[in-house]
């Protein structure tokens, strides 16, 4: 509504701005006056105006000199400045622009379309204002969502993309980026990315890819990227437009989840539902090697005891203790730790994916179990028992106090053939 707009006039020649302040102030808005380039800084100091009207010659200030103060000036920057000026050469004209203006009217002025020309820039303002703010809107939105998009002019250097993107790949503080495909893509794109990206300009199909990225920090990332191909009238790839998201918290979370799911947070020792799974794949693979798989059963004797006198801080040390002492017993080179991958894509289960390891896995409470997957003979699982036993025995020092356990070990054998 014009009653709420503000309008600063600012001419050193006062009848000059008597008419222009008449003129607009018949159309409904509100004006204000300046005599020169200072007065009119210290005015935009007090009061938030919607549109500038400014003479070019002033003395103290003109009107140049003024919209380079206004072009710094981050929260004032987009104000509108319609330029009055007696100069019809082309050379002030574009020193005019050059400066920062954003259009000129020559005098002596036309009142009549000043009032239409005033309306046209303030639409404008309007219309780039609910654009600044949409963009900041999705600025937010991208940075919230660690999500960059960028569009890249196949076989040029012509790359654009936003902000989120830059910070995603770590260039913020480089003065100069790199060329072509990597500023968007990779600072130093993986040869499987660039055959990711070779294959979809050659089938001119949309495609995801998501890998690991060093950024200049050092500190690694997981990316995935979405992109789509655009093609000309002679179906030639002419752009690559898409996404790049920082998916790297999304995977962590992943993996602690998986890992709370699979292993003990007391000892770090896998569970029993990793046990199941990994007996299932070591059972196949033992009937197809045509060896033996030994189970060992512990249970602490007296643990309860120990955990209702001393506390349970006390009671989870030495679980840990055990469990590391249980590892140490396991013969040299076993492995008491394992990798998980998806079964066949399907979600959310998971198995070993190696072969002839022996396990220590914790069911629960104070039972262990010990997976005995390459060992010859079942004298070898009672050669691991008595060692285990031997080393339990011990005596732990906890909270500077000396424990003493013992164990109870069951053991189960089984020389597996392939079933016909």
């Amino acid at each position: 509504m014009t009653e709420n707009t503000n309008i600063l006039v600012v001419d050193d020649d006062v009848a000059m701005r008597f008419m222009v302040s008449e003129a607009l102030d018949q159309a409904g808005y509100q004006v204000h006056e300046a005599g020169n380039g200072i007065e009119a800084l210290d005015a935009l100091h007090r009061l938030n105006y919607d549109i500038i009207l400014l003479d070019v010659m002033m003395p103290q200030m003109d009107g140049y000199e003024f919209c380079q103060h206004l072009q710094s000036m981050e929260d004032k920057r987009h104000i509108p400045v319609l330029m009055m000026t007696g100069l019809d050469d082309l050379t002030a004209i574009h020193r005019a622009f050059e400066v920062g203006a954003t259009d000129f009217i020559s005098k002596p002025l036309n009142y009549t379309m000043l009032g239409y020309r005033v309306r046209y820039m303030l639409r404008t303002k309007a219309t780039a204002d609910l654009l600044r703010k949409n963009e900041l809107l999705l600025t937010r939105a991208q940075s919230l969502a660690q999500l960059g998009h960028w569009e890249w002019q196949v076989g040029s250097d012509d790359v654009s993309c936003s902000a989120e993107t830059i910070r995603i790949f770590g260039l913020e503080n480089k003065t100069s980026r790199p060329s072509g495909l990597n500023p968007v893509i990779k600072l130093d794109a993986s040869k499987s990315l660039s055959d990711v990206v070779q294959q979809g300009i050659e089938k001119h199909e949309a495609f995801q890819h998501e890998e690991r990225y060093t950024p200049p920090n050092g500190q690694d990332k997981v990316l995935r990227y979405d992109i789509q191909v655009s093609t000309d009238v002679d179906n030639q790839v002419t752009r690559l437009m898409g996404t790049v998201q920082d998916i790297t918290d999304i995977r962590n979370t992943e993996d602690e989840v998986r890992y709370l799911a699979y292993y003990d947070p007391v000892t770090g020792l896998p569970n029993r539902r990793f046990l199941l799974q990994y007996l299932q794949f070591n059972i196949d693979a033992a009937r197809r090697q045509h060896h033996k798989l030994s189970l060992l059963f512990l249970d602490l004797d007296n643990f309860k005891r120990i955990n209702d006198t001393m506390g349970h801080d006390v009671g989870d040390l030495l679980l840990q203790g055990v469990s590391k002492r249980l590892c140490q017993c396991v013969r040299s080179g076993d492995v008491v730790a394992y990798e998980l991958g998806y079964v066949g894509g399907g979600k959310g289960r998971y198995v070993v994916e190696k072969e002839d390891e022996n396990a220590v896995v914790r069911l629960g409470g104070d039972e262990f179990v010990v997976v005995l997957n390459s060992y010859k003979q079942v004298e070898d699982a009672a050669v691991v028992a008595e060692r285990i036993i031997a080393r339990l025995s011990e005596p732990f020092i906890l909270n500077n106090k000396q424990v003493v356990v013992t164990t109870s070990i069951g053991i189960s054998s089984e020389h597996l053939v392939s079933k016909p």
